[in-house]
């Protein structure tokens, strides 16, 4: 059950990306991820280019399709999942979204 709910998270973030094509910055390897996606945000931002990065460590097999979505990971009840779906919806039927999106991978 748990693989079947992570598939369709990642294929809700693939219809996001799909949907809203934003540039994507990956950001990658062993030290200093974080803080790299952070500094590039603040950069770009500072530029006056719409950004939006996770505020917490979602690099994980969960994390990038949450990021993508916008959203965060809740308790394991079938509600909070349940909320965490319907919010995924919304982020990718809503007519604003970032133009950049830097992610941890």
């Amino acid at each position: 059950m748990k693989k079947f709910i992570r598939i369709i998270f990642c294929l809700l973030a693939r219809l996001c990306i799909l949907r809203h094509k934003p540039f994507v910055i990956g950001v990658t390897g062993s030290f200093g991820k974080t803080t790299a996606r952070h500094v590039i945000t603040e950069i770009l931002r500072r530029a006056g280019r719409d950004v939006w990065t996770a505020e917490g460590n979602y690099n994980g097999e969960w994390g990038l399709a949450f990021s993508v979505l916008q959203i965060r990971s809740s308790e394991k009840n079938i509600t909070a999942w349940l909320h965490m779906f319907f919010a995924a919806i919304i982020t990718i039927i809503k007519p604003q979204y970032p133009e950049i999106l830097v992610l941890e991978y």
